[in-house]
């Protein structure tokens, strides 16, 4: 019955995302420009965790974060950051159904796009010292593309992962 829909659209939600794009090697000029943004980007994204996450109804940081993860996306793919870009994607999809009322804005929701703010300052370590990206964010990406997937599940059901280090 609609267990399998449910299923069936959290499978075709995962697959848009692409675990296998590396990162590739970008101008250094732009990657310091990247730099500089991603480092504003997540300073303020960081500074508007701790009120959203204790008032998570409030829709001007909720606006605010999801435009942030917008961004980090936009110049995340432009300078070949695919991994980060992949996972701000998925974050911002998640937010996006919060905005338009298909998914309550919770504390469970701002928990785990804090946890999605660590696993892509992370990421952006790894981009920046030009190092493989080796951390599995496919379970946060999984668990945030679920939340954005299952508009009226009980979401206490699904366990949050923290990013871990393969």
């Amino acid at each position: 019955g609609s267990e399998m829909c449910i299923r069936d659209r959290l499978l075709e939600w995962i697959e848009k995302l692409d675990p296998e794009k590396q990162n590739e090697a970008a101008d250094p000029e732009i990657a310091e420009i990247f730099a500089e943004e991603f480092e504003q980007v997540s300073e303020h994204l960081s500074a508007r965790m701790e009120p959203w996450q204790l008032n998570s109804r409030d829709p001007v940081l909720l606006a605010e974060i999801r435009r942030g993860l917008h961004t980090i996306k936009g110049s995340g793919r432009m300078v070949g950051a695919n991994t980060l870009a992949e996972t701000a994607w998925a974050f911002e999809q998640m937010l996006n159904r919060v905005i338009d009322g298909a998914l309550k804005s919770t504390p469970r929701i701002a928990e785990l796009t804090a946890a999605a703010l660590r696993a892509l300052d992370y990421q952006f370590e790894r981009f920046n010292h030009a190092l493989e990206d080796d951390l599995d964010v496919r379970a946060l990406q999984a668990t945030a593309n679920s939340f954005a997937a299952l508009k009226g599940v009980d979401l206490s059901l699904i366990h949050i992962s923290e990013p871990t280090r393969l």
